[in-house]
């Protein structure tokens, strides 16, 4: 049995699911790029790669596995400022093909990060910055949707609060599946998949 889904893990096609990214106007395409760049590395490390394709670049694709919006809109209420990235759940618990990451909410917690030093950073280091966190928040959100759970873990990807570190700083290492976790994910791609090509 252990054999059978290290093989199905394994069997994933490259990329693993087309995603879809809408971003907003206001949001610099260089943190966009980065940012997805970044989600992407995360995933890679997990076995798992994504095409994604930015706004009209849709051609020959059908049924996207997601939509991901960038907004530079904070979401409401102002107490979720903290939040920048959610998945949106059904009445029957599943996850909603839409991850929503906001690029204003990512910029108001660089400035409480670091403060007067804001100031300081070239345009290039805002912009790594800030798609380090949407990049990593992304990655997670397409955890919730692929694992299809609104819980989160101790530890790892699905770590329900990240320190500024965490968010902001150089190293991803700590953005790891474990193994169960990879598993129930390379379940629902394969299933996905087979959806798709009916």
């Amino acid at each position: 049995m252990l054999i059978a889904l290290a093989f199905a893990v394994a069997a994933i096609a490259t990329p693993a699911g087309t995603i879809v990214v809408h971003p907003d106007s206001k949001v610099p395409e260089a943190v966009v790029r980065m940012a997805i760049d970044e989600a992407n590395k995360i995933w890679r490390a997990a076995g798992i790669v994504f095409e994604f394709r930015l706004g009209g670049d849709t051609i020959g694709v059908e049924r996207p596995l997601v939509d991901v919006s960038f907004d530079d809109q904070p979401r409401a209420p102002s107490d979720y400022v903290r939040v920048i990235g959610w998945v949106i759940f059904d009445a029957n618990s599943a996850p909603l093909p839409q991850i929503h990451l906001s690029y204003a909410n990512a910029m108001v917690l660089m400035r409480a990060a670091n403060g007067a030093d804001m100031d300081r950073y070239t345009v290039y280091e805002r912009n790594t910055m800030a798609a380090r966190a949407l990049g990593r928040a992304l990655a997670h959100e397409l955890g919730h949707y692929l694992l299809a759970s609104k819980e989160h873990t101790a530890d790892g990807l699905m770590k329900g609060h990240l320190s500024t570190g965490e968010l902001f700083g150089p190293q991803r290492s700590r953005f790891t599946l474990d193994g169960a976790q990879r598993t129930v994910v390379a379940s629902r791609l394969l299933l996905a998949e087979s959806v798709a090509h009916r």
